[in-house]
């Protein structure tokens, strides 16, 4: 008797070390941040009022195609692909250049996530551009008066598409290798894997989010309302139920994330737009949607100049929610995910991003703040109006410049401010942690700074439909500003 208890504690302490590896591995996994592809480039685009053209940016190299007209719809998954739609032609943009891909009628496109085909739709047809072989099919389905909805799988191999029957029905459809293949009824569709083993899409009656693995339908919520947000491998979603935010992991039924919450992530710099008018989705470039922050922003309808505030949540890979700062003004990560900063009331704090308790007070009488990428310094406009640097550790803030009442930084370190700022312009100058102050220019109305690029604009006038038009300058590193378009309306930037 005694031997077999022997052999039975012998038993259970393997299956105990067993269960403590698995549960040491799972916590890993909940805790390990996302793999998450950041984005290097940016491509901004202006309309010049004067000349009736698009003008284009890629960083800070504008390029010689223009395209006629106003962009109404503008598409980037990364910053260095864009595909835009103007007068309902459809263009693709990059590096090189503008090419015109379909000349009218194009309703809604969707760009794969590795850039490498465009699906859209035109009133009865689903097109795909392949700019790896500058192919372009068309799909013509029969006895359909519409195609609402399009998706892309990430490696532009499968796509997927709703159209609208002759009596109102929504049917789902894969296209792959050239041949469509009906994969659901009632169904518009909002993402898709390669070779369609996975179909997210939505029920239009009853605005319920389903997924279809493997040819088994899963059911995860109904009245879903506002844009889903899927990883990279559709594994996780998170969307609205009755202005609160729940979340899908596994196809499993969707659960609440933070209690009574709207809430947003920002665990992807890049991602892809897809589905249609009635439903639309955001597949992130990310491995996860979780071990990252998410915020929720208050602002008030009836004071115009009131500031927004955010309730900034820590939320890891098990859905277990960390309250880091609430009613703060501010709120940013360094470049490598692991400070986090955020100005509440008028005092500036850091901490780690999952750990409220590490909080460290910087800087007291904060108006607002901007941080280098690695949060080594940071420079803040104070309720004096003067411009600040703030290094972590130092003595004292040390003074800049007064009367200052806009930063933004470079992607270079360098804080870009304005100063004695009138009813339209001010004083642009330009300035390092610690480096001499460098006027750029007068008669400033905003400066922006993107990732290779800084743009200043000069305003100028209003035009006939009351939009502001500007001279814009260009700068690659903050400092040596060059005219770039003269008499455009304000830009439009994906990066």
């Amino acid at each position: 008797m005694k031997k077999k208890w022997i052999i039975i504690i012998a038993v259970l302490a393997v299956l105990a070390a067993v269960c403590i590896t698995l549960a040491v591995v799972s916590g890993l996994k909940a805790s390990r941040p996302a793999e998450v592809k950041r984005s290097e480039h940016s491509l901004t685009y202006f309309y010049a009022d004067e000349e009736g053209m698009t003008r284009f940016f890629f960083d800070d190299k504008l390029l010689d195609d223009k395209i006629a007209g106003r962009v109404d719809s503008f598409l980037s998954c990364d910053g260095s692909v864009g595909i835009a739609r103007a007068g309902t032609g459809l263009y693709r943009i990059d590096g090189d250049g503008v090419l015109l891909i379909y000349p009218a009628g194009v309703l809604r496109a969707a760009l794969s996530l590795d850039n490498s085909v465009i699906a859209f739709t035109t009133s009865t047809q689903l097109h795909v551009y392949d700019h790896g072989t500058g192919k372009l099919s068309d799909v013509k389905p029969e006895g359909v008066t519409g195609v609402p909805a399009v998706a892309v799988s990430n490696d532009g191999g499968t796509v997927a598409y709703t159209v609208k029957t002759a009596d109102g029905k929504y049917e789902a459809y894969s296209l792959i290798d050239g041949e469509s293949r009906k994969l659901a009824d009632n169904a518009y569709v909002l993402a898709v894997s390669d070779g369609a083993k996975i179909l997210w899409y939505a029920e239009p009656d009853t605005a319920s989010l389903v997924c279809l693995k493997n040819g088994s339908k899963k059911k995860v919520a109904e009245n879903v309302s506002g844009a889903v947000e899927f990883n990279r491998d559709l594994t996780e979603a998170i969307f609205d139920v009755a202005s609160v935010t729940h979340a899908s992991v596994n196809f499993k039924k969707a659960e609440v994330l933070v209690k009574d919450a709207s809430v947003f992530c920002t665990g992807s710099e890049c991602g892809s737009t897809q589905g249609g008018d009635a439903a639309e989705s955001s597949v992130a470039d990310a491995s996860t949607l979780f071990n990252c922050i998410y915020y929720q922003s208050f602002s008030s309808s009836k004071d115009p100049k009131a500031r927004t505030t955010y309730n900034v949540y820590y939320i890891d890979g098990r859905r277990h929610v960390k309250e880091l700062a609430l009613g703060a003004y501010q709120f940013g990560l360094t470049a490598d995910g692991k400070t986090l900063s955020c100005l509440v009331d008028d005092v500036l704090y850091t901490m780690k991003p999952n750990d409220p308790a590490t909080a460290v007070k910087v800087a007291d009488s904060i108006w607002s703040y901007s941080m280098l990428r690695d949060g080594s310094a940071f420079f803040c406009i104070g309720r004096d109006v003067t411009l600040y640097l703030v290094e972590p550790g130092a003595m004292s803030p040390l003074p800049i410049a007064e009367n200052v009442t806009y930063t933004a930084v470079t992607g270079d370190g360098r804080c870009l401010y304005i100063s004695d700022f009138n009813d339209e312009t001010g004083m642009l100058c330009s300035v390092g942690a610690h480096t001499p102050i460098v006027t750029v220019m007068e008669g400033v109305a905003y400066a922006e700074t993107m990732k290779n690029v800084s743009f200043c604009y000069s305003a100028l006038y209003e035009d006939s439909l009351g939009n502001k038009v500007y001279d814009v300058y260009a700068s690659p590193n903050g400092t040596d500003f060059e005219p770039a378009l003269y008499a455009v309306l304000k830009n439009n930037t994906e990066d």
